[in-house]
């Protein structure tokens, strides 16, 4: 249920390997949940189309408690998250973080607040990859070394959300190229 765009150019007689048109803009490395002191990877259900299989077992919710973090993470910096969920959560309050190198830093996306209480968010972090802050930093997060956003969970909801899919690729539909 995801499209990446990809692209391979023509050298000689024949075309190279395909890859990735912004490196940036693929599916999530990892995604990561913390709640009650244990990690979990969801990582191959938030890249699935399954619906309602992105929680944490110990929550059976993707965040519910204050202090539970939803961790999303690739191997440079992104600007953009998108999140499918089957159950919108209600009256819960997150804080959007980034790692600095020595603290985690809170940010309003560039998109707006976005606290998991709509289905279907399309979320714009920063105004584009070079508008991503200088100062992010790489960290080690459950066996996993990745540029992380990190959601915190600061009022409790009430209604607990439960994910479907959570991706970093946009949803590019053209692209225009200049042979030199």
């Amino acid at each position: 249920g995801q499209i990446r765009t990809m692209y391979s150019q023509r050298s000689g007689g024949s075309f190279s390997s395909a890859t990735n048109l912004i490196a940036a803009r693929e599916t999530a490395k990892t995604v990561t949940l913390y709640s009650g002191g244990t990690y979990e990877d969801v990582t191959s259900q938030a890249a699935s189309n399954i619906s309602a299989d992105i929680f944490h077992t110990g929550s059976s919710s993707l965040l519910e408690n204050i202090g539970d973090v939803c961790y999303v993470g690739q191997d440079q910096p992104f600007a953009f998250v998108k999140l499918i969920l089957s159950t919108a959560g209600t009256v819960g309050v997150v804080d959007w973080q980034y790692l600095d190198g020595s603290q985690w830093v809170s940010f309003t996306p560039q998109g707006g607040s976005y606290h998991f209480s709509s289905l279907d968010k399309e979320l714009l972090l920063w105004s584009d990859t070079n508008s991503a802050p200088q100062d992010w930093q790489m960290v080690i997060i459950n066996g996993a070394r990745r540029y992380f956003v990190r959601v915190i969970v600061t009022g409790a909801f009430s209604v607990a959300p439960i994910g479907s899919q959570i991706t970093t690729l946009t949803d590019v539909r053209a692209a225009i190229t200049e042979a030199l």
